[in-house]
């Protein structure tokens, strides 16, 4: 079986960049990213014991969550834009 590649490595630095980015945002609203090496990068969303974390979104393109968006949910006032 061969193995199938969801995000190029070219995708994978602009994601990489973009949750680099936020990695202290996400950390006060209880978000963590994480690379899934070709599947792209997932993130989960709020972590509740015993079952774990509410939501999770899978990512394999920098651009389809636009930081607005971000803005949006996470309540940011002049965040620089990317």
């Amino acid at each position: 079986m061969e193995k199938q590649v969801y995000i190029t490595e070219e995708e994978r630095a602009k994601c990489k960049k973009v949750a680099e980015a936020f990695r202290e945002l996400y950390e006060m609203a209880d978000i963590v990213v994480v690379d899934v090496g070709r599947y792209g990068f997932v993130m989960l969303k709020y972590y509740m014991l015993p079952h774990g974390f509410e939501e999770d979104e899978t990512y394999t393109d920098s651009r389809n969550r636009p930081v607005k968006e971000m803005d949006k949910e996470m309540d940011l006032k002049n965040f620089m834009k990317f």
